[in-house]
This record gives C-alpha cells, sequence and structure tokens, in this order.
C-alpha cells in the first residue's frame, strides 16, 4: 500500500483519466467475463 504516497509536487491522475481507467477496466471485465461463460 506504500503507492499511495505521491511526492510532492506530483499531483493524482485526472479525475478524466481515472474514468477513463475505470472504464476500460469494467470494459475488460465484461469481455473477460463473458468470454468464459461462452
Amino acid at each position: 500500500m506504500g503507492h499511495l504516497h505521491h511526492p510532492s509536487g506530483h499531483k493524482a491522475v485526472d479525475a478524466k483519466e481515472v474514468q477513463q481507467l475505470q472504464l476500460r477496466l469494467e470494459y475488460g471485465l465484461l469481455q473477460f467475463i463473458t468470454n468464459r461463460v461462452t
């Protein structure tokens, strides 16, 4: 859990970037699950 600490001056990723990542993750998960089920 040491990755939570950002060096000072280093801003956390954009909210937009996080949203994109989440969308990609969810999409990938969906694809994976459907591939496993079918």
